[in-house]
């Protein structure tokens, strides 16, 4: 059986108990055709685009482009002219220096004795006199009469000023007993208000039932901001670190004062978790 034979047979096997009058039928029996003409088609296009510029080409030969030879002439390496080289920059020539006058000096040597008829005359040494107006040297040279005229004596270069040692902070003294103690703004009515609304009570503590008191210390300083928060006495759970919290979010306080002065003042604050049946 060929192979289209099968096809068809298959077709006929899907299609028995359908109508054959569908589009899908007509389609599956004409695929082959389609399949076929679809390659020529390709083939075709693929021929025209490949092969178009050789066609267009052959079709337009009386404009070939002419093809000019213009002749070169290629020097050996041999033969090329190394380029100059590169000059170092010339660096800036110093200003002359003036040279330095002269001292007038006056041959000294060591004292020797002699006869009289050896004895040179540069030799002899020189005289007070000679000294005054020339400096000993081991040769004679003329010069300024003023031997200590380049001599400068050098200012002796001032001392650095020692860093003035900074202040040391006075010590912030914190009291415990005041005439005036601190207090809350709006008065302990209202700091029991703020405590009621910012307080959470702890899920930890709440499920095993732990209630109490939480003592808590801190300052309130001379500008009224708390600091030094500490828990004094807890009762764990969570307790302690939520009545911290509530502490810290507070405002500021007015601050106690001493003989009408703003002080430092130590606070204990006793913060109640009850439960609520």
């Amino acid at each position: 059986m060929s192979k289209k034979t099968e096809i068809s047979h298959t077709d006929e096997l899907l299609f028995s108990f359908k109508n054959k009058e569908y589009g899908a039928f007509q389609l599956r029996k004409k695929l082959n055709r389609y399949l076929l003409f679809s390659l020529l088609i390709g083939f075709a296009f693929t021929f025209i685009v490949y092969f178009s510029p050789l066609l267009l080409f052959w079709l337009r030969g009386e404009d070939k482009a002419q093809t000019e030879v213009i002749p070169v002439t290629l020097t050996p390496t041999t033969e090329l002219i190394s380029p100059p080289p590169v000059l170092p920059e010339e660096l800036p020539k110093p200003p002359p220096q003036e040279e330095p006058p002269k001292v007038a000096t006056k041959r000294f040597v060591a004292p020797e004795i002699r006869p009289d008829e050896e004895v040179i005359e540069d030799d002899l040494p020189p005289t007070v006199e000679e000294l005054q107006t020339a400096a000993p040297s081991v040769v004679t040279q003329e010069g300024t009469d003023d031997i200590y005229q380049d001599y400068v004596i050098p200012e002796p270069e001032p001392e650095p000023e020692p860093e003035p040692e900074p202040e040391p902070e006075p010590e912030r003294k914190v009291m415990t007993y005041v005439e005036q103690w601190p207090s809350f703004p709006g008065g302990e009515r209202e700091m029991f208000r703020f405590i009621g609304e910012s307080l959470r009570y702890p899920s930890v503590a709440a499920n095993a039932g732990i209630q109490g008191v939480v003592h808590v210390q801190f300052v309130v300083d001379v500008d009224g901001s708390i600091d030094e928060i500490k828990v004094v006495r807890g009762i764990g759970g969570g307790c302690d670190e939520a009545a911290v919290e509530v502490i810290e979010k507070m405002p500021k306080w007015i601050p106690g004062e001493q003989n009408g002065i703003p002080v430092a003042v130590r606070y204990n604050l006793p913060i109640r978790f009850i439960l609520q049946n």
